[in-house]
């Protein structure tokens, strides 16, 4: 008989109160191999009744949201409006280890069943709320759907085309990032919970978690400059970074380090681009648009397939434009196997999306499908009676002084650079870890001309200098993670190896190091050695083709790098699951973070439209099928618009109220959802005509006041100056040793009673940390380092 090797988080209990915010965060969470108890209403929730459905035929059973979000979950039914449900829940969380909800705030205390009724049966107990402005401030009660929230956040004034109204991420990208950074504070708090026996309340609020995850950092940029990044459509700042048309469709290729630029000029072979002049980096800034126009012509000679082939040879960074379809067909993916299989009671057995992560020590894996509703019942309350008692007594005797932070005591390696693996080790270092940052003198540091971003990547680190290049250099770090409890790195495949630092290595030393990888595609498969940037994350992953509206040219799509801060939040995620696997097994593991497949993750739902139904998703702005009006309107100002976006026939029928046209309530073309998408054009400018008049912010006050989910198109500077991002702590103030007094993003998962750090630290200074790594962590002599600095093994 087969055994399954262990779970990471196999010996948690979480019961999961979600029906939109916060469904992914327990996703993941039972990905990981925590045993999650969906608690739904009788009917089911309006999470049952999410479209897209297979076979487009409208059941609560066959809602393909419903089964990205809910798979490896298990599904209770309890009617919490009625004593004897509430009484049932209680028993529930009294065998808990935790509860995620994304109910109103103060909807589960009505109910007698807040974070602090919980505790009164379980003190041990850790509740996740993950709402769209947080648990408190002033927006608290605001409404908030994905369009909203990225219009609030910056993500639509900062990329994409500038001919045309901003444009929203597709794939609901506020879901998905909420939910791993709610997922990795119930962690934390659980982490915690282990040190001092306590549990505590986690908020996370939407809008927080994707302004950090905001490539262009516009806290930290506008504190230092003032500088509002706006869309730049076709414009491109530095040559050979954009779409290129090829004879069947479009590739995407960033050049940023010279010798690959050279590498680029000998293959095009184009007279003009030979000449020495263009070796400057300045140079091909400022005559972007000629070398474009040269680059654009040489690529519309060739079929992507020749374009790609070419170019890999080099080494260049360039994927394809794909579309979803084309995008799950990649050889890459079918070498990895990444796409699994899954009996569905009603659907059968189907092909869905796999998991962001491979642990290998503790392999998450799709265990079950989607449950149908109350499929689990009998045998949950079953177990509840069983184990109530057991899990109370493991959490019932609380010690008096929680730490100051979830993971002091923790020690973090941290071998990246870029964006993706500094922002996984800054989430660890915000909430406590020691991170010590590794770098060299010898080699770029990535700190010229990156003051905000370098800051905000990189700080509560320490940093020390080491040129692993060298044996010493090598026999130091081997030391250091003899010591440490994590390392992580997000250099292409085979480069420790080369240095002798493979996990294989480093676990001869350190048997209990956990060595988190973050190769752009993999370290297995044809595309392992690929080098990938942002850009080519999300053309490989189909998100470019459906980023924009019909009408946008290629060129002025999105350029993002938000995959890089997506690929972060999770492996910090992975991490953090490693840690509490360590725990059961007493081993630790080799843990790999594929970028493109965790960004391919995220996109589940229009994923699973293709393999199931055979759709193709295609780009339509803002517009989408599940909800009209669902798009932003033009208001008074430049370039103003208001994300609107009406999800219930309540919230339909209240804005006709607040434009005062409740006769478009009772207007045929609008009568039901269908008619309002049918006839959408109509109804879009008839609410533009009443936007017009008013600022977006009135726009927004109006509507919210009525419960109809409404927001602000923001910039970097709104949000710089937003006030319920003030009230709530979320700007933070660091004294960097380069800028000095700089605000920051702060933290986006607030813990009760361990918050994390509240007095930030800036950038750390290069090996400002040498003296206490080498001499009090490594017990290095002073003659024993002043030898390894002449020889540049410290350096």
């Amino acid at each position: 008989m087969t055994t399954n090797p262990p779970l990471a988080l196999s010996q948690f209990r979480v019961l999961d109160l979600t029906q939109s915010h916060g469904q992914y965060a327990s996703r993941l969470l039972a990905d990981l191999g925590a045993d999650v108890i969906k608690v739904e209403p009788p009917e089911g929730g309006p999470d049952r009744w999410a479209w897209p459905f297979a076979g487009d035929v409208p059941d609560r059973e066959r809602s393909l949201s419903f089964l990205h979000f809910n798979t490896n979950k298990r599904s209770v039914v309890l009617d919490l409006t009625t004593a004897n449900g509430r009484k049932a829940f209680l028993k529930l969380a009294a065998a808990a280890d935790a509860v995620v909800e994304d109910l109103p705030p103060g909807y589960l205390a009505k109910l007698r069943l807040g974070y602090h009724d919980l505790r009164k049966v379980n003190p041990g107990i850790v509740m996740t709320s993950i709402t769209p402005f947080g648990q408190s401030g002033p927006r608290s009660y605001y409404e908030g759907t994905d369009l909203v929230i990225q219009a609030m956040s910056g993500w639509m004034t900062t990329d994409g085309d500038n001919e045309f109204p901003p444009c929203a991420a597709p794939g609901d990208p506020t879901v998905h990032l909420a939910g791993m950074h709610g997922a990795m504070g119930t962690l934390l708090a659980l982490w915690a919970r282990g040190e001092h026996g306590r549990g505590q309340h986690v908020d996370t609020s939407l809008y927080e978690v994707m302004v950090t995850s905001l490539s262009s950092m516009p806290i930290s940029r506008y504190s230092l400059s003032g500088e509002i990044v706006r869309r730049p459509g076709r414009r491109v700042n530095t040559a050979a970074v954009n779409y290129y048309p090829c004879k069947d469709g479009y590739v995407a290729m960033n050049i940023h380090f010279d010798h690959l630029w050279e590498r680029l000029v000998k293959w095009v072979n184009h007279p003009v681009l030979n000449e020495p002049y263009w070796l400057a980096r300045g140079a091909r800034q400022q005559n972007a648009d000629l070398v474009e126009e040269i680059l654009q012509e040489f690529s519309s000679n060739m079929t992507a397939e020749e374009f790609l082939k070419g170019a890999l040879a080099l080494g260049l960074p360039v994927a394809r434009v794909n579309t979803f379809s084309e995008a799950l067909e990649v050889p890459q993916l079918k070498a990895r196997h990444w796409l699994q299989e899954v009996h569905h009671p009603v659907l059968g057995r189907i092909s869905v999306p796999g998991l962001p992560w491979l642990l290998r020590g503790t392999p998450p894996r799709v265990r079950r499908s989607a449950p149908l509703l109350g499929e689990h019942t009998e045998e949950i309350l079953r177990e509840a009676a069983a184990t109530a008692v057991q899990r109370g007594a493991s959490t019932n005797r609380p010690k008096q002084v929680p730490p100051r932070t979830p993971l002091e005591g923790i020690r973090v390696v941290d071998l990246t650079r870029a964006f993706a693996g500094p922002f996984a080790s800054r989430l660890l270092a915000d909430y406590g870890a020691e991170v010590i940052k590794v770098e060299s003198d010898l080699f770029d540091t990535q700190r010229e001309g990156r003051a905000g971003t370098f800051t905000e990547l990189n700080r509560n680190k320490l940093s020390i200098t080491l040129d692993l290049h060298h044996p010493d250099g090598q026999a130091l770090l081997k030391k250091l993670v003899a010591v440490s409890d994590v390392l992580i790195d997000n250099y292409r495949p085979g480069t420790l190896e080369r240095f002798g630092l493979a996990y294989d290595d480093l676990k001869e030393i350190n048997p209990r190091i956990i060595v988190v990888s973050m190769p752009a595609y993999g370290s297995t498969g044809p595309a392992a050695g690929h080098a990938a940037h942002g850009t080519q994350l999300i053309a490989n992953a189909g998100i470019t083709h459906l980023w924009g509206h019909p009408e946008s040219p290629m060129q002025a799509r999105s350029k993002s790098t938000y995959p890089d801060l997506v690929a972060g939040a999770q492996a910090a995620l992975a991490t953090l699951a490693g840690l509490h696997g360590r725990k059961g097994t007493g081993a630790g593991q080799s843990i790999e973070v594929a970028q493109s497949e965790v960004l391919l993750s995220t996109l589940g739902v229009g994923l699973l439209d293709y393999l199931v139904n055979g759709r193709v998703w295609q780009p339509t702005g803002n517009r989408r099928a599940f909800a009209a009006p669902h798009d932003l309107y033009p208001c008074r100002g430049l370039d103003a618009h208001c994300a609107i976006a009406c999800v219930t026939e309540e919230q339909w029928r209240s804005l006709c109220q607040v434009m005062a046209r409740p006769d478009l309530a009772e207007d045929a073309r609008f009568a039901t959802l269908q008619d309002r998408v049918t006839n959408v054009e109509e109804l879009d400018q008839i609410i533009a005509t009443w936007t017009r008049d008013l600022t977006p912010s009135q726009v927004a006050y109006l509507l919210q006041r009525a419960r109809v989910p409404a927001g602000a198109v923001q910039t970097g500077e709104d949000i710089y100056y937003d006030w319920h991002l003030r009230e709530r702590g979320y700007v933070a103030r660091v004294d960097d040793p380069e800028t000095g007094d700089t605000e920051i993003s702060g933290l986006t998962a607030h813990l009760s009673e361990t918050p994390g750090r509240q007095q930030m630290q800036g950038r750390p200074t290069l090996g400002g940390a040498n003296d206490y790594v080498f001499h009090q962590i490594l017990g290095l002599s002073q003659e024993e380092r002043q030898r390894l600095e002449a020889e540049k093994a410290i350096a």
